[in-house]
């Protein structure tokens, strides 16, 4: 028996705005802290859920943001699979504590 995903945290509120058409914008933040993100619509991913058991279909078209740490960078892959599997328009990752930035998927087209 397959078990129900988790939405993470504030994931119920984003999935409610999406599902009402009214997000705020299309850039979304993925962390893994409280304290990262807090000015952009995001979720708060809970230690211990792996990634593939969270529910992520909000972020299907969306910019997708994943800042992380040095402490969470082994968390990072996963975590990207579980988001490419709900087809972002783009996703990226960014770690604070090296300042890098990587580019999973990009936009196929950009309107100037």
């Amino acid at each position: 028996m397959s078990a129900a995903k988790r939405y993470p945290a504030y994931g119920k509120q984003l999935m409610a705005q999406r599902i009402a058409g009214s997000m705020p914008n299309n850039c979304v933040v993925v962390a893994f802290e409280w304290a990262v993100g807090g000015f952009f619509p995001r979720v708060v991913v809970p230690d211990g859920v792996p990634s593939e058991r969270l529910e992520l279909r909000y972020l299907a078209g969306l910019d997708v943001t994943v800042p992380y740490r040095d402490r969470d960078a082994s968390r990072v892959p996963e975590l990207i699979a579980a988001i490419e599997a709900v087809n972002p328009r783009s996703l990226h990752t960014h770690s604070l504590d090296r300042h890098e930035n990587t580019f999973v998927k990009t936009l196929d087209e950009v309107v100037l």
